[in-house]
């Protein structure tokens, strides 16, 4: 069981990451766009 929510945490890092990459990417699209974007820091 413990080993399976050290596996889990593990990835959610991963997940994290990947999303706030995409934020930054979505948002650098936004902002060829002509829109004004703000990237916040996941809270």
């Amino acid at each position: 069981m413990f080993r399976l929510l050290v596996i889990i945490a593990i990835q959610s890092l991963f997940v994290h990451d990947l999303s706030m990459a995409l934020k930054i990417f979505l948002a650098e699209l936004l902002a060829q766009d002509g829109h004004q974007v703000h990237i916040l820091a996941p809270i």
